[in-house]
């Protein structure tokens, strides 16, 4: 089971690497999807995750 998480995690991490070298240097996001990115990096304490 932790190889296969691992697995997967490697895999995201190079899936991002490829798709972020294709984005511009500096992308603009809402304020909403700002909230979204804020409570997904919140820990269910409500302190934000670094």
């Amino acid at each position: 089971m932790q190889k296969e998480l691992a697995r997967q995690i490697r895999y995201s991490k190079f899936e991002n690497q490829i798709l972020r070298s294709k984005l511009p240097k500096r992308i603009t996001v809402t304020p909403k999807e700002r909230t979204r990115f804020v409570k997904f990096t919140q820990k269910p304490s409500g302190k934000v995750l670094r």
